[in-house]
């Protein structure tokens, strides 16, 4: 009886172990995929962000010509009379 106890253990060590870096491996590869899914996303979003920027960038120059604009200057001096 101990020794098929023992030869058990044995085999039990022998495909556990196997078992368990075959399992860490798949889930090292699943974090892998993982990170590489939301490092896509990330950039997507970042560019989407930049795009809006560039555009918010635009409509503030065009609100600094016009109010820099001596004739808009000037409509205000007339309308603050």
């Amino acid at each position: 009886m101990a020794e098929v106890l023992i030869v058990l253990i044995i085999f039990s060590a022998i495909f556990g172990r196997g078992l368990l870096r075959s399992f860490y491996c798949h889930r090292e590869k699943m974090r892998a995929i993982e990170l590489h899914n939301s490092s896509a996303d990330r950039k997507c979003e970042n560019s989407e962000l930049l795009e809006k920027v560039d555009r918010l960038s635009e409509r503030v120059e065009v609100l600094e010509k016009i109010i820099t604009d001596e004739k808009h200057q000037l409509d205000r001096k007339i309308a603050n009379l």
